[in-house]
């Protein structure tokens, strides 16, 4: 009979979760919320600018995206870090 794995056994799902997982002090995590959080208020500086209404719909689901990606590298170093 074949043994299953065990349900603690972790997978990590991408090359940046690792740099997550061995970023002790934050920066890491620092630094992709800065670019994240700098790229959607250029997007939403784009949407004051004036855009087509196609173009603003993009624009809002790129900002929509980008707020979802932060969120989910602080929940990935919180996760692996005990905090938050």
């Amino acid at each position: 009979m074949a043994k299953h794995k065990a349900n603690s056994e972790q997978v990590h799902l991408s090359d940046l979760e690792e740099q997550l997982i061995t970023d002790d002090d934050g920066n890491l995590r620092e630094q992709l919320l800065k670019d994240l959080v700098d790229e959607a208020m250029q997007l939403k500086s784009e949407q004051g600018a004036g855009l087509s209404p196609d173009e603003f719909d993009r624009n809002s689901s790129m900002i929509t995206a980008i707020l979802a990606a932060a969120e989910v590298v602080e929940q990935t170093w919180s996760k692996h870090h005990g905090k938050g």
